[in-house]
């Protein structure tokens, strides 16, 4: 979300714009980072249903890249 508002601002009152690609690669690293913090947490039904979301944005995310 945050990458979304930043380049909202950025739009807004700076008038400057990212691609559509350059803006999914950076919310694809965030959501890559916080992959990367799941590691050391228990494999529990909750915390696997909250990795099966992110991964669902992810997914989502790069889908609409290429539409």
């Amino acid at each position: 979300m945050y990458r979304i508002w930043r380049e909202r601002n950025f739009r807004i009152f700076q008038h400057q714009r990212k691609d559509v690609r350059g803006l999914s690669s950076q919310i694809e690293e965030g959501v890559r980072a916080c992959f990367v913090s799941f590691q050391g947490v228990k494999k529990t039904v909750v915390n696997s249903r909250i990795v099966q979301k992110w991964r669902s944005l992810l997914e989502f995310l790069l889908c609409v890249d290429r539409m």
